[in-house]
């Protein structure tokens, strides 16, 4: 394979999101390389980990350069080379361990530059990073030129490295929301499968898996998770057409979806979240990285169920909890059948599930994961919200309200109110009147 050829094939891959942080590519190529014996596959990891750092890390440089180079008769060199502020005095090798926190901002490499090590190591190659001058980062691997093919077939898939987390700290916040969830993950590369599960194994009350979409689909429906980890490429049913099922079904709609994938083209991107992805990564992932994405995604959650409880039963409080138009519609239903019923003292779980052909489960499960409170109390509190408007513009009695409103007997209005509300119906009554 003509190595030059080749990396401006790869490279011109990176074009569209490397426009996203005003980054051009300059290539300084040897003319001398010519055909090399490498593993495509592996390299493009290498190369995306080497190039997406340099946006993450170095997002002010205008210029990344690309350059190969003969070091001796028996290796070549692929460097690249931004313009950031280049790396701390001592780090250099250990930005290649495995997880390495860089003291600036305790930003983890996660599993990229270690897995870039492993993979080069497996060409009989090296891979080192230099500071640059005047100002900059160089990462650089070195591959020989002698290498047979037969030496580098398949490399790539070797054991990858140990999963490891963040701060103690960070981790102490993570373990207190996650550690009461549940993760479905959807995967069917068996290594990349064992990989996350041990990822997640500590972080989880329980991690659940499946194999492939249709597979991941039934465990879904079945398991009733707090949040997807899926991969994209499956056979039987792919990540986007999985993301869509779960989308479109109302009893996991809820369900916070991320895919995983190897494709960084735009129209990939485009397609995750139109199947409603609530979030894409692209492999190899940075560890830090994914577990704040998803964590994120359910601290936003649970944020938006705090907000709710401060503004009960108003119909666009609860449509801000929806992530998908299932879910909407879902809620939207509900409430206009507790509008219409709310005198009726018989409105209650099981006269939902009839009126929305949910099984008693689903409904209790999808309705606390999506409000963050149960239906009953839903309900209730409908009902105590509409008695405070009674209270306040008519002229009803105690009695009268509370039967209006849905409840069998006063004395149970009266308890509720004052737990609600902090006050009775009658002394709420006479301080509106004030």
């Amino acid at each position: 394979m003509h190595l030059n050829s080749w990396l401006k094939v790869v490279l011109d891959g990176f074009q569209f999101e490397l426009k996203k942080f005003d980054i051009q590519l300059e290539f300084k190529l040897d003319d001398t390389i010519k055909e090399v014996v490498l593993d495509k596959k592996a390299l493009i990891k290498v190369i995306y980990n080497l190039v997406m750092n340099v946006t993450k890390y170095a997002p002010e440089t205008n210029t990344l350069t690309i350059a190969t180079e003969r070091v001796n008769d028996e290796f070549y060199r692929v460097s690249f080379t931004d313009q950031g502020k280049g790396i701390l005095a001592g780090n250099e090798e250990k930005l290649f361990d495995r997880f390495f926190q860089r003291k600036s901002n305790q930003e983890g490499y996660g599993i990229g530059l270690a897995y870039a090590k492993m993979l080069i190591n497996k060409h009989n190659g090296t891979i080192a990073v230099t500071n640059a001058k005047p100002n900059g980062a160089c990462f650089y691997f070195d591959l020989p030129f002698n290498l047979e093919e037969s030496n580098v077939t398949d490399k790539h898939e070797a054991v990858l490295p140990e999963p490891s987390g963040g701060s103690k700290e960070d981790d102490a916040d993570k373990q207190e929301l996650l550690g009461q969830l549940t993760l479905l993950i959807v995967e069917d590369n068996a290594e990349l499968l064992n990989y996350t599960n041990r990822l997640f194994n500590d972080l989880f009350k329980k991690v659940i898996n499946a194999r492939n979409g249709q597979e991941g689909l039934d465990k879904a429906i079945s398991a009733l998770p707090d949040i997807i980890l899926s991969d994209v490429m499956m056979p039987v049913m792919d990540g986007h057409e999985f993301c869509r099922n779960v989308k479109s079904n109302i009893e996991i709609s809820h369900i916070p979806v991320v895919l995983l994938t190897a494709r960084k083209d735009e129209a990939s991107l485009k397609q995750g979240y139109k199947m409603g992805a609530d979030a894409y990564l692209t492999k190899p992932f940075s560890n830090d990285l994914l577990i704040d994405a998803i964590y994120n995604i359910l601290k936003g959650r649970l944020r938006l169920k705090e907000s709710y409880k401060a503004s009960i039963n108003t119909e666009s409080s609860l449509v801000k909890l929806t992530t998908s138009n299932a879910d909407e519609k879902f809620l939207r239903d509900i409430n206009q059948i507790i509008k219409a019923e709310l005198s009726n003292p018989n409105l209650n779980v099981d006269f939902l599930v009839d009126k929305m052909a949910i099984s008693r489960a689903s409904l209790y499960a999808k309705f606390k994961s999506v409000v963050g409170v149960g239906i009953n109390t839903y309900i209730n509190d409908a009902r105590l919200a509409e008695a405070k408007i009674l209270l306040e513009k008519t002229d009803h009695s105690m009695l009268e309200i509370a039967e209006l409103v849905g409840f069998q007997t006063q004395s149970y209005f009266s308890t509720l109110f004052k737990e609600q509300f902090g006050t009775t119906p009658l002394k709420y009554r006479q301080n509106c009147k004030k």
